[in-house]
Parts: structure tokens; sequence; C-alpha cells
């Protein structure tokens, strides 16, 4: 039998008598070239707003709803003049044609985000008889009441 190397460790594998040396001797650390950098005591945090005075998931609920209702034409678009401009309400109707002609559409899906205060990010997922859209709003809070900043509906 062959005797082992000092400092090497002998691995066996599953198939005698095939025998593999490998080297057990510690490698030494590289030595850094670059020194370490001191850790400050104060770091600075940058400022960070506040929740928002009210949950998002109501706000955001209520506009979802809001959205399907006006597309399958359960909500007159004229009740939403305070809340979205003229040009998406126009969108909406569009919209609203297509999708009673499609057969309706159901909510699936949707998810809230406030990027900052005074701010909501929805997004949704609509089911269609035979298909599936998507929609966004982002809700700008002006003077105690939401709108609607942007509208996409695809």
């Amino acid at each position: 039998m062959t005797e082992p190397v000092p400092g090497c460790a002998l691995l066996v594998t599953a198939t005698p008598p095939r025998w593999r040396w490998r080297d057990a001797r510690p490698t030494s650390p590289v030595p850094s070239a670059q020194p370490t950098l001191p850790l400050l005591e104060t770091t600075p945090v940058p400022p960070v707003d506040p929740p928002p005075a009210e949950p998002v998931s109501p706000v955001a609920r209520l506009w979802a709803r809001t959205v399907v209702e006006a597309l399958n034409g359960r909500r007159p678009l004229s009740q939403l003049e305070g809340w979205f401009s003229p040009a998406q309400q126009r969108l909406l109707g569009q919209q609203s044609t297509t999708c009673r002609a499609a057969g309706g559409v159901r909510l699936s899906s949707w998810r809230a985000q406030t990027p900052r205060r005074g701010v909501i990010e929805l997004t949704l997922t609509l089911l269609l008889p035979a298909e599936v859209r998507a929609g966004a709003l982002s809700l700008v809070e002006r003077d105690d009441h939401w709108t609607c900043a942007a509208l996409a509906l695809g």
C-alpha cells in the first residue's frame, strides 16, 4: 500500500484501487493592499416621510371598485367628474364599451403602494371572459380628496 505524504490527506473514491491525493495544508491568507476604512460614529440618516394619515387599503379598494363599476357601465361617468380628468373619463368610456361588449369585467387583484406622502400608485388585474387586462392609476391627494393623476388601461 502507498504511504500518505505528510501534510496531505488521502481521499478514497467509491471505486478502489483508484486513489486521489488532496492537499490538506491550509493556504495562507493573502494580505490586503488597501487599508481598512474607519467607521464613523455618527452616520447621517436621510429624513423619512411619516406614514400616511389614513391607511392606503380603504382608499385603494374604493378606487379599484370604482374603476371596475365604470368599466361595467354600472357607474355613470358623470359621477367621476371630480375624480378623473375629461381625457381619463373618455378613456374609461371607450374601455367601458369594449368591456361590456366582451361580456363584462371582474377585478382579479389589486396592489397599492405609497411612494411618498399624498400619492398612491394602484395596479389592477382585470378579468374579461376571453382575456386578462391590466390597469394602473396614480392617485394624488389634493384638498382632502383623492384625484387620479394618471390612468392606463391595457
